[in-house]
């Protein structure tokens, strides 16, 4: 018994709350100035006024002094546009606002009105009953994290899929904005674009797409626009792998206090330089660079081979040949080429002479010749067999006996031998 009399006691008490007046709509809304806001409310009334809802009207004031009527439902015609949704017996009072501007902002409240029902909720003393209106003149712009499922994670490795989510604030869920991905530069490629998400608050897009090192320094773009081509961007630059450690070997000793010079190439590549010293490689020397990061690390090895060098004496013996040859090289040009000017010069000398001293060609000989008298009192000539031949020969003839004036001289032609 004492079980159900507590139970009907409760259940009186639910029934009284239930039945009390009450509102439910948002504290505080933000609104894009040249767009519409949007006041979601429902209200609730005593159970003994339920019969008079159908003769009751929907106002909503702006709370000034005096306070100023922005709509009634049971008058069109008031200062601005607006429409209020559902019906009264549903105890719907939500309502939107078009073309809102900066003056627009402030307080506002909601009332019914009818012939018996009248009640202003701003009097209800439980939770807020009133709602402040705040105008920006420019969007937010959209935010751009990783996939609710990547959150926790720090970092992603190439080849790894990635997914970015766009989120933006809805200010009139009538005409809600749009969303668009871009990338710099352009060459990224965007796998797969969706819009997953809308209601009355928020739009979202989804961008999924696989890791490569190229994406290193790209900024990815989202974009929100709204109503009257009001846009706002959030950027967002992906970067890649941190930039790896060198480090040089040689032959399995790391070289410390070396002259290596590091230089990057671009956004995603580092070059290391080396200068090594003839001293410093041996025979068969492999020099090594190693680079490394957090993810991994590689090695690249280059081998020299040294050819057998020649000793001191060697070489001197070597250089005094070439010098020898050089030297003997020069003395025989020299010699051949005064061997031509005398050549040269001779024969110049001969082609020179007069033409009465070459009128025969042919050699003549004269001989010497003595003159003895025979027994026979005969001059005979004798040739000397020793002959002066040349061009023109001259020879002289003794006379050892006088001549008279009536003797000629007698000329011998020898025979030819």
């Amino acid at each position: 018994m004492e079980k159900c009399v507590i139970f009907l006691f409760t259940g009186c008490l639910i029934q009284g709350v239930l039945c009390e007046f009450s509102i439910s709509l948002p504290k505080n809304i933000e609104a894009l100035e040249g767009s519409c806001v949007f006041i979601p409310c429902t209200f609730d009334i005593q159970q003994k006024y339920e019969n008079e809802l159908n003769n009751t009207k929907r106002i909503w004031f702006k709370k000034r002094k005096p306070d100023r009527i922005v709509f009634d439902s049971s008058n069109h015609n008031t200062h601005r546009q607006a429409e209020i949704f559902g019906s009264v017996v549903k105890k719907n009072c939500s309502v939107r606002f078009d073309n809102v501007q900066k003056r627009d902002k402030g307080l506002y409240f909601f009332r019914l009105e009818g012939d018996e029902l009248n009640y202003r909720y701003t009097d209800h003393p439980n939770g807020h009953t009133e709602v402040n209106i705040s105008i920006r003149e420019l969007p937010p712009p959209p935010t751009v994290t990783l996939f609710r499922d990547l959150q926790e994670v720090t970092e992603v490795k190439e080849g790894d899929s990635v997914t970015l989510v766009c989120s933006a604030k809805i200010f009139c869920p009538f005409t809600p904005p749009s969303l668009s991905w871009s990338l710099t530069p352009p060459h990224f490629l965007m796998e797969n674009i969706t819009h997953e998400s809308l209601n009355q608050t928020h739009i979202s897009s989804d961008l999924n797409f696989t890791a490569n090192h190229r994406h290193h320094g790209a900024n990815v773009t989202c974009t929100v626009k709204h109503q009257k081509n009001i846009s706002a961007s959030s950027i967002q630059q992906l970067r890649g792998n941190p930039s790896p450690d060198l480090l040089w070997c040689l032959s399995g000793k790391e070289l410390l206090n070396s002259s290596a010079v590091l230089q990057r190439i671009g956004n995603t590549s580092v070059k290391s330089s080396l200068v090594l010293s003839s001293e410093s490689l041996l025979n068969s020397s492999v020099v090594e660079c190693f680079s490394k990061n957090n993810h991994g690390s590689a090695s690249s090895q280059v081998q020299f081979l040294q050819e057998k060098k020649c000793n001191a004496k060697t070489q001197e013996g070597f250089q005094d040949i070439r010098i020898y040859f050089l030297l003997g090289t020069v003395i025989g040009a020299f010699v051949v080429i005064l061997l031509c000017l005398l050549t040269v010069s001779l024969q110049r000398s001969m082609k020179k002479k007069s033409p009465d001293s070459r009128r025969d060609d042919a050699p003549q000989i004269i001989p010497n010749q003595t003159e003895d008298t025979s027994n026979d009192g005969e001059i005979s000539a004798q040739a000397n067999d020793d002959m002066i031949v040349s061009q023109i020969i001259y020879s002289s003839i003794d006379f050892k006996r006088k001549h008279t004036p009536q003797e000629e001289p007698i000329y011998a032609n020898p025979s030819k031998r």
